[in-house]
């Protein structure tokens, strides 16, 4: 197993001390050089944890006003929509690999965002005309949806009726750090 670095350490301590509200959110850190002391690192071992902090948003840093503490609401799951499990069991490699694709960049993005990732099966047999409704009835306003393929069109006016934030998979490869889905 590798070793953590001391600067990954130093990020793990100050992500569990702003989680735990040791640093309320929009309390200001000490400068640099006072904080590195105060921590007892170097200033070349703290500046990687802030800047990973800052783009996990955890942080602000600016040379002016120096680094607060964020904001954090929780934050509503991405919820993906997939079509029924025989479906995944018998797509082709290529598909299986496309999905694997989603996946990885959908957990980066979750991770990236602070939130989780679910999955929400919409058929039991893979008809676009038998959707599972119950099961849809949950999404709402706050919910991010991402569903895979022209196979949801069913789905599109239900998702903008009910105003969820949705996004396609296919445009999602050059979207996944947008705001819109997160």
């Amino acid at each position: 197993m590798k070793r953590q670095s001391k600067s990954e350490q130093l990020y793990e301590r100050l992500k569990r001390e702003i989680q735990s509200g040791h640093y309320p959110a929009g309390s200001r850190l000490a400068p640099e050089i006072t904080l590195a002391t105060e921590l007892g690192v170097s200033r070349w071992t703290l500046r990687p944890a802030l800047a990973r902090l800052d783009a996990e948003g955890l942080l602000t840093r600016s040379q002016k006003r120096g680094t607060t503490v964020c904001n954090r609401k929780h934050q509503p799951p991405i919820t993906l929509l997939l079509p029924c499990p025989e479906h995944l069991l018998q797509t082709s490699y290529t598909s299986r690999q496309g999905l694997m694709q989603l996946f990885s960049g959908l957990m980066a993005g979750a991770s990236i965002a602070n939130c989780a990732i679910e999955t929400l099966p919409v058929s039991q047999d893979n008809h676009p005309q038998h959707l599972d409704w119950p099961r849809l009835d949950r999404l709402n306003a706050d919910s991010r949806v991402v569903v895979s393929s022209f196979w949801y069109e069913y789905l599109f006016d239900f998702l903008l009726e009910r105003g969820c934030q949705s996004i396609r998979a296919s445009a999602l490869t050059e979207l996944l750090y947008v705001d819109n889905i997160y």
